[in-house]
């Protein structure tokens, strides 16, 4: 049995990562983008668009005394994007 805290893809298809991503958001957990905005420390962390093909996933996470859980989620996001390098996939006609 294996898990993971963080997940960082890009390239793959709507088909692959749907139910994923759904069951992911309704334990609590984050997806948003992969690639990192120009403003790391003030870019809002959106919902991740299903059809982008860039997907970075953060694990449920509950409060602690100084933080709650979506807090905790978008600062992992936010260190992620710090250490990652910008994507580049297109989808194919677009």
């Amino acid at each position: 049995m294996g898990s993971f805290d963080i997940w960082w893809e890009g390239g793959c298809w709507e088909w692959d990562v749907a139910a994923g991503i759904c069951l992911l958001q309704e334990a609590g957990g984050l997806v948003t983008t992969a690639n990192p905005p120009e403003d790391l420390a003030t870019a809002a962390i959106e919902d991740v668009r299903l059809g982008s093909r860039l997907y970075l996933a953060i694990r449920p996470a509950g409060p602690s005394a100084t933080e709650t859980g979506r807090q905790s989620q978008e600062r992992v996001v936010r260190e992620v994007w710090k250490r990652v390098r910008h994507l580049e996939y297109s989808r194919p006609g677009a």
